[in-house]
């Protein structure tokens, strides 16, 4: 109960990014296929000749993480595919990191 102020978030993106970071024991099954692509899905943007990931080194792309969001949990839970996250990555991903 204590903790419960510091996993609120109206957005369900940051709500989850919170709860992995602070307590991953009580992810869902569902939240850790979801967190697992936030972590370790990437794709090479070919236009910008580099690699696209939601999570890196300076830490994690919330916006694009946000603008990708449907797709991320179409694709953790088997009802979207590669491509279409793929593609959502490029197109939302515009700041080089």
């Amino acid at each position: 109960m204590n903790a419960a102020g510091q996993l609120w978030a109206l957005d369900e993106q940051d709500r989850l990014r919170k709860l992995a970071s602070i307590y991953p024991e009580l992810l869902t099954y569902d939240e850790q296929l979801i967190w697992r692509v936030i972590c370790d899905h990437s794709v090479y943007g070919k236009e910008m000749k580099m690699t696209i990931r939601f999570k890196h080194d300076e830490g994690m792309d919330m916006d694009l993480v946000r603008a990708c969001w449907q797709e991320i949990k179409a694709y953790a839970l088997d009802s979207g595919t590669k491509v279409d996250l793929d593609s959502a990555m490029c197109m939302h991903s515009d700041v080089p990191f």
